[in-house]
């Protein structure tokens, strides 16, 4: 599965492996003061979450096959009903404000809609986490 945005960013989901590049992505996360990259290797590497059952998937935006974003859904815990979680979100600096974030979350929430009627977010990853997702269609809730 593939999308384009200008013919020049490429999306793929992410299944076997963490794709090349994910060290330099976790890094400059890192850098920025966000866990989220940090945490998904933590839990691909343990097995905790591989984005591969219950209609789970994990797509990652590729510039020239650089590496230069992830994000993906999960099955929501603890939650009532049938919803997905979109979770790990990130784009490397240079690429914010050119749609890649939006181009991710687009494919993650098509994907994640495929399995449920309801999508949560946790948006509390940065200052720019909440008008982002706020902008993608989602509402603040307590």
């Amino acid at each position: 599965m593939a999308q384009c945005i200008d013919h020049s960013v490429t999306l793929r989901r992410v299944e076997d492996e963490l794709p090349f590049g994910f060290q330099a992505l976790m890094q400059h996360s890192q850098d920025e003061g966000i866990k989220n990259m940090s945490m998904l290797q933590e839990n691909w590497l343990s097995g905790a979450e591989r984005f591969n059952k219950n209609g789970a998937a994990l797509f990652g935006a590729f510039f020239e096959n650089e590496l230069i974003g992830l994000g993906g859904t999960t099955k929501e815990i603890g939650y009532t009903g049938s919803a997905m979680r979109m979770r790990r979100l990130f784009v490397l600096a240079h690429w914010r404000r050119k749609g890649v974030a939006g181009l991710i979350a687009r494919q993650c929430m098509d994907w994640g809609l495929q399995s449920a009627k309801i999508l949560t977010c946790n948006a509390q990853a940065s200052a720019a986490a909440a008008p982002f997702w706020e902008r993608m269609g989602f509402e603040p809730v307590s």
